[in-house]
Formats: structure tokens, sequence, C-alpha cells
């Protein structure tokens, strides 16, 4: 053989060796390829499945405080009529008449005192005082800011039994909250 035969043959041989690379190269990068559309595509999916999943949270979250905005106007004057009918109950107390005044008081001295009969000591309204004498003689009567009512302590001052009208109306407004609304917003 010649030697133009023999480099013609290396030729061949060359060009059968590269296209042999080129086709099982392009096998390759098709398989990587598919493989990396493959894991492409799943990406994607997870990111818009997630994505999905963060804007039901958020517009679950929006629409929850959207509701909550709307509602606070009708909460605000709920809280408003709850705290008129209380005000307007504190008045009327206020302006009990001096009979009713002094039957009531009569009533919480005598109540008071089956509780703590060694009381020395009883505070009212400055304008109740002379409507608790009568009913407090052996106790030494003793001004206090209030509504109205009376507070009776013991002689050391240890012990103290509260039955003024303003505990008595915070202790029925923290019972009857829910029951008031009840009945004002049926």
């Amino acid at each position: 053989m010649s030697l133009e035969n023999v480099s013609g043959q290396i030729m061949v041989d060359v060009e059968n060796r590269i296209k042999a690379i080129d086709v099982k190269t392009k096998a390759e990068a098709e398989v990587i390829l598919t493989e990396a559309k493959k894991n492409s595509e799943e990406l994607i999916d997870r990111a818009k499945a997630k994505a999905e999943v963060q804007i039901a949270a958020l517009d679950k979250k929006e629409l929850a405080s959207a509701s909550l905005e709307s509602k606070r106007p009708l909460l605000d004057a709920k809280r408003q009529l709850i705290e008129k009918t209380y005000s307007d109950v504190t008045l009327k107390i206020s302006q009990l008449d001096a009979t009713t005044r002094k039957t009531l008081l009569k009533n919480l001295i005598s109540e008071s005192l089956e509780q703590m009969p060694d009381a020395k000591k009883v505070y009212v309204k400055k304008s109740d005082m002379s409507l608790v004498k009568p009913f407090a003689k052996k106790m030494q009567i003793s001004e206090k800011e209030m509504l109205g009512g009376i507070i009776i302590e013991n002689g050391d001052g240890t012990v103290r039994i509260d039955n003024s009208f303003d505990m008595l109306l915070d202790t029925m407004r923290k019972d009857t909250l829910k029951e008031t609304a009840d009945i004002l917003f049926r």
C-alpha cells in the first residue's frame, strides 16, 4: 500500500472516529439536555406551587384584615352603646332620691354587718353621711369619694367589705357584659 493509501485510510479512520465521537457527544448532550429540561420543569412546578400557596395565604390574610376593618366601625359603635348603657345606669344611681338611698344604705349595712359584726368604721359618700347615722351607731362614719353605698372595716383596718355602688356596678358589669351585649344586639 502506498503512502497515499495509508494516509487516506488514516483520514477515513479519523473521520469515522470523529463522527462516532460526534454522535456519542450529541447523544450524551441530548440526555443531559433532556434531564436538565426535566429538572427545570420540576423546579418551575415546585416554585409555582409554592407561589400559589403563598398567594393563597396572602389573599386569606388580606381578606381577614379587610373583614376586620369592615367590622371595626360596627364593633366600635356596639362598644360605645354598651358604655352608654352602663353610664346611664351610673347616672340613674347617682340621681336616686333620699328615701331610696336610705333604704339601700340600711340594707347594705345590715348585710355587711352580718358578714363582719365587729366592724368599727363605715365609709360613705359625703351626701349620705346623715342617712347612714341611724344604722351605724357603733361605727365611726367617714367620708369617701364614691357613687354611693358603703364600705365597712374592722377596728385595725385590715379587713374591709366593699359594698360601694362603684364596686357593685363594676362587678355587675363584669358579670353581665355578654348578656347586656346580647340584649342590645339581638
